[in-house]
């Protein structure tokens, strides 16, 4: 599958309806200050042959953390997040399109044909329509686990998705009560078959491994891809991210932190398409939040493609902002919020577990 750079870190930057947290990547013996990032060590494991297919190369370079908190997990603790997202878009109205017969000659024969094409009626207009999804994601801490000569906390997460009334009125102005109902069994039969296990190091929180079961492909990532994936995961929680990240403890109140994530992408005819993602980190007071005493994190992230790059994308829109909320003393996400532009924004709450 082939991805445009910029469209790619935008699905980085906002994955799933918008998430993104990037945890310290500099980890060797397990530490939260050692090692070099995701580089030719780096394993990834899918079960399915073209899960790697679209698996770009991605190497990450962080500033040096100083931890002053405790991996804050105990084997039992569940915790559970549910996230809001308003999405708007403009459309027209199923009624507004007309089937239209017009001559094209065909490119291949040369020869004139008659073909049907479906467009908007003349003098149809487009209107915005706000939806909103609602999602909740469970995190449970099972149990530790060696790895890698490490003991490390095993925390699964499930995600649970109920379709609103408004989405399956949305549905209904495409498909058949029938069609409507079949795919909303089919989305919740994948959603039930989905399931992430998140590995923390249990004395420096680093992320050591991640599995995923997507419903039909399993991967396995370690070393710095683990770091990564499991660092996109925190605002929003959409896809059965994580709620942790490494960099969570190291936050004081003039905290501030880097990061550099290079990309790049192998495309079908032989060349290459990237660029540097920048993440910056900054604790920018220290309020409530849902009750309790938090950190106020702001991420930025901006992409800037490479200049060796021939495909000239428009990275322009591929800006990350994002408010988080750490408990000063779980160091744990208690909020998040995200805003693109004016079209979608992402709101995600801890509503049990502290």
């Amino acid at each position: 599958m082939i991805v445009p750079a910029g469209v790619l870190v935008a699905a980085i930057l906002v994955i799933a309806g918008g998430y993104v947290i990037f945890n310290d990547s500099s980890g060797g013996s397990g530490g939260l200050n050692s090692g070099s990032g995701s580089g030719s060590g780096d394993y990834v494991e899918p079960s399915e042959s073209y899960a790697q297919d679209f698996m770009p190369e991605i190497n990450v370079k962080s500033d040096e953390l100083t931890r002053n908190a405790p991996v804050p997990f105990t084997v039992g603790d569940k915790y559970r997040y549910q996230t809001t997202m308003q999405s708007t878009y403009s459309q027209y109205s199923p009624d507004d399109y007309e089937e239209v017969g017009e001559v094209i000659v065909n490119p291949q024969t040369g020869k004139p044909e008659r073909v049907t094409t479906t467009r908007p009626r003349e003098g149809a207009v487009e209107v915005n329509e706000t939806h909103t999804e609602t999602m909740e994601t469970g995190f449970s801490v099972d149990k530790i686990e060696r790895f890698e000569g490490r003991d490390c906390y095993v925390i699964s997460s499930k995600i649970k998705r109920e379709i609103s009334g408004e989405e399956k009125a949305d549905m209904r102005k495409y498909m058949s009560d029938a069609e409507v109902e079949r795919q909303i069994e089919e989305m919740e039969e994948m959603m039930e078959q989905q399931k992430t296990l998140f590995y923390y190091d249990r004395d420096t929180g680093k992320t050591m491994q991640v599995k995923m079961n997507m419903g039909g492909a399993n991967m396995t990532f370690t070393e710095g891809m683990a770091e990564f994936f499991a660092d996109t995961g925190i605002g929003g929680l959409m896809g059965g991210g994580s709620m942790f990240a490494g960099w969570m403890l190291a936050l004081d109140k003039d905290f501030t932190w880097k990061q550099e994530i290079e990309i790049m992408e192998k495309l079908g005819s032989g060349s290459t398409t990237g660029g540097t993602a920048t993440i910056t980190y900054k604790v920018i007071d220290v309020e409530k939040a849902n009750g309790r005493d938090c950190f106020k994190v702001e991420v930025e992230g901006t992409f800037k493609e490479d200049v060796n790059n021939k495909n000239n994308y428009d990275t322009t829109g591929d800006k990350l902002e994002m408010l988080v909320w750490v408990d000063v003393d779980k160091r744990i996400s208690v909020k998040q919020q995200i805003k693109s532009g004016n079209f979608m924004s992402t709101e995600t709450n801890l509503v049990e577990g502290i």
